[in-house]
């Protein structure tokens, strides 16, 4: 079987996706980026999750939050206050006023334990 990455453009900008994962075209290759906002696919990853937030299903995949649109599904910006107990690849350890939070894509994630299990909540920060 032949998996192909579907092209999105979003803010003309091309992007392409496959399962969960954006890439951009660089010299030489592809490079896997974090999710555009604004983006919306047809497919959702097979490993989402579903989190609900004020009783709205948003599926959660690799740091990337979707949203149903009715016949797609829209990349947005992660809400406040999720909790999630995955995280993506590639965040970051920042400590701020002594406490360590984890940063991937402009979100930053507090490490807590939700129903007895490590877990990550999103939180704002200026």
């Amino acid at each position: 079987m032949r998996v192909t990455a579907v092209p999105i453009t979003v803010s003309n900008r091309v992007y392409f996706y496959d399962n969960g994962v954006f890439f951009m075209q660089q010299p030489g290759g592809f490079t896997v980026v974090p999710a555009p906002v604004g983006a919306t696919v047809h497919v959702l990853p097979v490993e989402r999750t579903t989190v609900m937030i004020r009783d709205i299903p948003h599926y959660y995949f690799g740091g990337t939050y979707f949203v149903n649109t009715g016949e797609e599904f829209q990349v947005v910006t992660p809400p406040q206050g999720t909790i999630v107990t995955t995280i993506p690849e590639g965040v970051v350890i920042r400590e701020i006023d002594g406490q360590e939070y984890l940063y991937y894509d402009g979100t930053f994630y507090l490490p807590v334990s939700y129903d007895g299990q490590d877990a990550y909540m999103v939180v704002e920060m200026e």
